[in-house]
């Protein structure tokens, strides 16, 4: 008998040789990644519109800065949020004979609060644009975690509006029927959300892959076979000749357009191949 990954049985021959409807493919999230692609997009979005001007700023300020000496700190603080320091202060300056106020609120990543030392610095010419040297010292560390929001979250938008055509184009794919192919999926990932199982699987081996995440509903059973030598877990999935995600099969095969009998056939078969598996 030909082997599969980890000697996983073959199962070319579980399912009825002739074109298969799919009847619940059962892909999670569809509907909620656009929503969560324009979350975090106007994250991006958000993070350029109320840092980058005031990076910008300070930016004009490091490259001629000159120290305010006619100017305190009316109120200021810097607290610490998980791998970041966020500091806020007011500023209070003299301009001519007019006092004048400047609030500054900015990150940089670091641990640990308390005590810093700081000064209050404008920009030569432009006494306006002002801030404390605290900002000015951190202002490369502040550049790069301000780089990295907006990146992941851009990212993240992209990768979620890539992943709703990619379910979408294998939910129209899968609208046909076709000669599915049997295929082992190795689960990568198991939780519960919601009070639903949900299941991360990918094949197990072939050259198309797909990573599928499938919701298993209250009236469905899930199949597993486990692998105690290397802790893995595997469930039965097909794969649709024009679909680009592989569709998790459950304990019946309620998955797929079968009749009673040819169900019954395919429930027969893997039992039986796995009783052979356990002989030796």
């Amino acid at each position: 008998m030909m082997k599969t990954d980890y000697a996983l049985p073959d199962i070319s021959g579980l399912l009825p040789d002739r074109p298969i409807a799919v009847r619940h493919p059962g892909f999670a999230d569809r509907i909620q990644m656009p929503f969560l692609a324009l979350v975090a997009a106007l994250v991006a979005l958000g993070t350029l519109w109320f840092a980058g001007p005031g990076l910008y700023a300070d930016y004009r300020i490091k490259n001629n800065p000159v120290e305010v000496s006619q100017a305190y700190i009316a109120d200021g603080q810097c607290k610490s949020r998980k791998f970041t320091v966020h500091c806020k202060a007011e500023i209070a300056y003299l301009q001519g004979f007019e006092h004048r106020s400047h609030k500054v609120d900015f990150s940089f990543m670091g641990v640990g609060s308390g005590d810093y030392q700081t000064a209050i610095v404008a920009e030569k010419g432009h006494p306006d644009n002002i801030t404390l040297s605290l900002a000015i010292d951190e202002f490369w560390n502040r550049v790069i975690g301000f780089a990295l929001l907006v990146f992941f979250s851009a990212a993240g938008a992209v990768l979620l509006v890539l992943r709703f055509f990619q379910i979408s184009a294998s939910l129209k794919a899968l609208q046909e029927p076709a000669r599915l192919e049997p295929i082992w999926a190795r689960i990568t990932m198991q939780q519960k959300k919601w009070g639903k199982l949900r299941i991360t699987y990918t094949p197990a081996s072939g050259v198309k892959k797909g990573v599928g995440v499938s919701v298993v509903g209250k009236t469905e059973t899930l199949w597993t076979h486990d692998d105690p030598v290397h802790g893995e877990s595997f469930v039965l999935a097909v794969r649709h000749p024009e679909a680009r995600l592989p569709v998790m099969l459950d304990e019946g095969f309620e998955r797929l357009e079968l009749s009673h009998e040819e169900a019954n056939a395919a429930r027969a078969a893997r039992n039986a191949l796995f009783r052979q598996l356990a002989a030796g």
